[in-house]
């Protein structure tokens, strides 16, 4: 998968086997769709034609069944001909509303891929370019940020995620759009050690922090807002390491 590797099982490509078996038809109950009443209106024609196409793509990862498991996932990602930790994969995920993490759904799969109105790999894959230049726009990263966090959470009522994952997870998500505070960030969350999971709200700030507060200077940084403990220490742990290194913050560009 796009988030970095956790306790996940590598699994060795499997190529499809040259002669494939006829494609299964999908039975009517298994479309989460809306079709037009008239079976023989073009409308209903295309849409049934499409998820036809959508589903034979889908089957092909699947094995005929209605998960893809991660090694799925992984002969998917051969095929796109990127690696499993892509973010790219990651947001395809987020465009799906995936669920759980490693696993896509028939029902997931059909959303994201008529979202994109895709219904083949080469599409898929010229698709995929755009998608990542749609999820890093403003109205569309902090829902991304947010979901990249809740997709690994792959335990019943877990709430927090190991700080060592998620320093590789922020340099994949948000380190493109703010790399000199993602770097900082990243070396500061290595160095201190009065943390060793961290919680939604605590991730969530780091992109506020990073989206609103002026870099490096920090000038509209208010310690008597409402940011974590953690965000506080890390400004003032900024601040002492721009100190020692006798910068200007204010000079910065």
């Amino acid at each position: 998968m796009a988030s970095p590797n956790r306790n996940t099982a590598q699994h060795a490509y499997v190529a499809p086997e040259a002669s494939s078996p006829a494609w299964p038809t999908p039975s009517p109950r298994d479309i989460p769709i809306t079709i037009p009443s008239s079976s023989s209106s073009p409308v209903a024609a295309a849409l049934w034609a499409q998820l036809r196409r959508i589903d034979r793509l889908f089957d092909l990862f699947s094995g005929y069944n209605h998960v893809m498991d991660p090694h799925g996932i992984e002969k998917l990602c051969t095929h796109l001909e990127m690696n499993h930790l892509d973010v790219k994969i990651l947001m395809l995920a987020w465009k799906m509303k995936a669920k759980k993490q490693g696993y896509f759904h028939r029902d997931e799969w059909r959303r994201g891929l008529r979202k994109l109105k895709v219904d083949n790999m080469e599409k898929l894959k010229n698709a995929l370019f755009y998608l990542e230049i749609e999820a890093r726009i403003p109205p569309h990263f902090e829902d991304f940020f947010a979901y990249s966090f809740k997709y690994n959470l792959i335990e019943e009522r877990q709430t927090s995620l190991d700080v060592e994952f998620l320093c590789k997870l922020l340099e994949i998500v948000m380190g493109p759009l703010f790399r000199p505070q993602v770097q900082l960030l990243i070396e500061f969350l290595k160095t201190q050690t009065m943390y060793r999971v961290l919680i939604m709200d605590q991730w969530m700030n780091m992109f506020y922090f990073c989206n609103q507060i002026k870099f490096p200077g920090l000038d509209n940084y208010d310690p008597n807002d409402a940011w974590p403990v953690i965000i506080d220490s890390f400004v003032e742990w900024l601040k002492r390491k721009q100190g020692e290194e006798g910068t200007h913050p204010s000079s910065r560009r």
